[in-house]
């Protein structure tokens, strides 16, 4: 039930994305190291999700953050509803994060996923993996550039969130932008 939640969530993002090549028209704000004041957030998925709470792995441990900027076209968001659907299903794999989470801004046409990992050597697992390795192979046809992943190694006890993504990700300028 949590990953068909995970995919509406996306698809709500997306049906407001669709329809045109223009791109332009987003608020100033819509970056990486903004929240989105309109961020709709799906529940966390995985196995270290009790009662909706993500219990961390032992410290320190992994957490992956990305900030997609998704084009306004029919056809990108018909990929990136594909490419999340083969996503969500790779979370009952052993390869998966421990926490999963995306969430999506109709206001800025963006979306932002958060992943928890044991360790480094997980989280490439993840990374390589066939649904992980499309998403990224697809990446330069569901950002409309400016896009942003990066990951930390996180040694507190509180729970990862989209809040603590942005500092990451405007903190970062090694990570991988698309």
């Amino acid at each position: 039930m949590r990953y068909q939640f995970i995919i509406a969530v996306s698809a709500v993002a997306l049906m407001s994305c669709g329809s045109t090549d223009d791109d332009s028209g987003y608020p100033a704000s819509c970056q990486d190291g903004t929240l989105e004041t309109d961020l709709v957030e799906s529940a966390w998925a995985g196995s270290a999700v009790v009662n909706g709470v993500v219990t961390v792995p032992a410290s320190p441990y992994v957490v992956g953050y990305t900030y997609l900027q998704l084009p306004k076209t029919d056809a990108a968001s018909a990929k990136f509803q594909e490419l999340m659907t083969a996503v969500n299903q790779s979370l009952s794999t052993p390869v998966a994060p421990v926490a999963f989470k995306v969430a999506t801004s109709a206001m800025c046409g963006t979306a932002r996923t958060i992943a928890v990992f044991a360790d480094v050597g997980k989280m490439f697992q993840f990374t390589a993996s066939p649904a992980h390795a499309a998403a990224i192979d697809a990446r330069h046809t569901v950002s409309r550039g400016g896009s942003h992943t990066s990951h930390t190694t996180v040694s507190d006890a509180g729970e990862p969130s989209f809040a603590k993504g942005t500092v990451v990700l405007a903190a970062d300028g090694d990570g991988l932008v698309f």
